[in-house]
């Protein structure tokens, strides 16, 4: 299992360590995403010569992500758990989740995400995980998407050695 996090990407800038922390710009967390994910041309058929599964973890909460920074990142292929818990995404940053279609699990708690966001949600073919706490979507869409996620298994169920 292969995991990103990116830290110091944002955060409070009132408080100084934060105005001095680097922040990457979307290009160049692009770059640390090429050049960690796909270092090698072969990478996913390393991982399945030895039986293993790519599995990529983002994790860019509480950073002062936007829907126009998101939309300019390249998600990886194999991306299969995201956070964007405490950024500035709204309904137009999970619109550019339409590419990942390795995506279990995404955490949008804390953000501006709206019902508007839910018909995107339900179109990622592998997603059966999303916390939608303290966001704008009603308790009634709430407990619809979990119900919509108990209605669909995981497309990847891992062997029980």
């Amino acid at each position: 299992m292969l995991c990103l996090f990116l830290s110091g990407c944002g955060g409070d800038t009132s408080k100084n360590l934060s105005n001095r922390a680097g922040r990457p710009s979307p290009e160049q967390v692009n770059q640390i995403l090429r050049e960690r994910y796909a270092a090698s041309e072969n990478f996913s058929q390393q991982i399945e010569a030895i039986g293993g599964r790519i599995q990529i973890l983002l994790d860019l909460s509480y950073t002062q992500l936007d829907d126009d920074n998101f939309a300019k990142l390249e998600l990886p292929e194999f991306l299969s758990e995201l956070n964007l818990s405490g950024t500035k995404i709204t309904d137009a940053g999970v619109a550019h989740l339409q590419g990942a279609q390795h995506l279990e699990k995404i955490d949008l708690s804390h953000t501006a995400v709206t019902d508007d966001s839910l018909e995107n949600l339900q179109t990622l073919p592998r997603l059966h995980s999303a916390n939608l706490n303290y966001t704008r979507v009603s308790p009634e869409q709430q407990r619809e998407m979990v119900r919509f996620f108990r209605s669909r298994r995981p497309t990847y169920q891992p062997e029980k050695p």
